[in-house]
């Protein structure tokens, strides 16, 4: 994996729909945890590999505050491990945080364990997957349940369903369907977006071609990568407003998340 340069970060507000740019020109590798709280909005970006657990043994972290419409830093952060080479027990691995606030302050504190390192920068819905087959799964008290197969069409062409997400009331699930096809010389792909009911187990088809989709919190929205193209060192978002079945705004950007609520 190649570091990637990114440079400005902007917040877009799908009610008023307008854009803020909060950071431009900061070298950055990766967005972390994105939240806020009433009036406030907290995210951290991450400045190195190491948080895959290289052998430099030490991620670079700084910590932000959206307040008023201003972006204030919060602490810079180093996060460090002993071991000169990867464990094989990652459960028990200790990671030091060593944090510097604007003001000079200074703590050190101790992160116990490789997924609690994990969560300080995970978007990842955890209850709802998907596998490399295209097997579509939520898991319920501990129990892995597929809910949707992917299916094989005959003559090299396989469809499953992939990235999904699920809706913050449980009801819906949002991904995309995706078949796949060799023949013989390449490989083709045709993507759309589906909406699967948990309560009843209706399928809809939502018409367009994408992937990626994220549900909003309140689920009246959709994020997702118009055909999944990657162009000029950025993808092609949409927010598509699901009430209206219109799409609101179009960018390119190499990442985009909603912004959860604490």
């Amino acid at each position: 994996m190649t570091n990637r340069i990114k440079n400005d970060i902007f917040l877009y507000n799908v009610e008023k729909n307008e854009t803020i740019k909060l950071i431009s020109g900061d070298k950055y590798f990766q967005i972390g945890s994105v939240s806020y709280k009433e009036d406030s909005i907290f995210f951290t970006l991450y400045y190195d590999l190491s948080f895959t657990l290289d052998t430099k043994n030490i991620i670079y972290e700084k910590e932000y505050l959206i307040k008023e419409g201003k972006c204030i830093l919060l602490a810079e952060n180093k996060i460090r491990w002993a071991n000169d080479s990867i464990p094989r027990n990652l459960e028990g691995l200790k990671f030091y945080l060593e944090s510097v606030k604007p003001n000079g302050e200074k703590t050190v504190s101790v992160i116990n364990g490789y997924d609690t390192l994990l969560m300080r920068q995970s978007r990842d819905n955890k209850y709802c997957r998907s596998d490399m087959n295209g097997n579509l799964f939520i898991v319920r008290d501990n129990k892995k349940e597929v809910l949707l197969s992917s299916k094989d069409k005959g003559g090299g062409e396989i469809c499953g369903y992939h990235s999904p997400d699920l809706s913050n009331d449980g009801k819906y699930i949002v991904c995309y369907y995706a078949c796949f096809k060799y023949n013989g010389k390449k490989c083709t792909e045709s993507s759309n977006l589906l909406e699967f009911n948990v309560v009843n187990g209706e399928m809809k088809d939502l018409g367009i071609s994408g992937s990626e989709p994220r549900y909003s919190q309140d689920g009246n929205f959709i994020l997702y990568i118009s055909k999944g193209n990657y162009k000029d060192g950025g993808y092609f978002f949409c927010i598509l407003d699901k009430k209206n079945m219109n799409v609101l705004v179009e960018f390119s950007a190499i990442e985009a998340y909603w912004i959860k609520g604490k």
